[in-house]
């Protein structure tokens, strides 16, 4: 999939600063996998001063036609999370 449709400077390749899978998977450093095939249930992002909201936006509406089902934002300087799919807010 062509990525700049959305909007990304990117073609090939996004990568959410943290992903969370479906299943278990064991941690071998020895042999640690660096790509999978299979798409994450979970996309995190966290916010940078250097990032743009908007940015983040595009990447979520890219993650969701990649078929990763929640994606969620988390902005440090004001301590709280965000999912577009819930609408929700929240302070930590």
């Amino acid at each position: 999939m062509d990525l700049t449709q959305f909007g990304l400077k990117t073609k090939e390749e996004l990568i959410p600063d943290v992903c969370l899978y479906e299943g278990k998977h064991r941690f071998n450093p020895s042999n640690d996998v660096l790509k999978r095939s299979d798409m994450p249930q979970l996309a995190i992002e966290i916010l940078s001063p250097k990032q743009s909201i908007d940015n983040i936006l595009a990447k979520f509406k890219a993650y969701f036609a990649l078929s990763i089902k929640s994606c969620w934002l988390i902005i440090p300087t004001n301590e709280s999370i965000w999912s577009p799919k819930l609408q929700l807010w929240a302070c930590f």
